[in-house]
């Protein structure tokens, strides 16, 4: 599994912007096959010496996809270029896109598992499944 990460900095209108996507952009890409889901955290800073270069982000979104090959579709689309250029035009705001692997780990996970993964590493796929 990938994912898109989509960091907002410094947002002129919260409220605006996560109701221009909770009611425009993800009824519309959830329908799009190879989506499965997204996350949206809102960031409240709790330590006081935080850097200035992550200073002003407060909002974090997570789409997640089925394969690379889904993500890039939709990122080098007419639509992804669309919703990028429509969430700035929602309110101000600085807008940083990374995407990732996921691996996720569970408590439920054994200890052997645990082990496997910690001696060979991050490249492991499947492990989970």
């Amino acid at each position: 599994m990938v994912k898109l990460i989509t960091v907002f900095k410094n947002i002129g209108d919260l409220d605006a912007l996560l109701k221009h996507y909770t009611e425009e952009i993800y009824p519309v890409i959830h329908k799009m096959p190879g989506i499965i889901c997204t996350d949206v955290t809102l960031i409240s800073h709790i330590s006081p010496d935080i850097s200035k270069e992550l200073r002003g982000i407060e909002l974090i979104m997570e789409t997640h996809f089925e394969s690379e090959e889904v993500i890039q579709g939709l990122i080098f689309s007419d639509l992804g270029s669309e919703i990028m250029t429509r969430a700035t035009k929602v309110t101000p705001c600085e807008v940083s896109l990374f995407t990732g692997k996921v691996k996720r780990f569970t408590g439920e996970m054994t200890d052997n598992l645990r082990r496997t993964i910690a001696r060979i590493g991050y490249e492991v796929d499947d492990l989970t499944e």
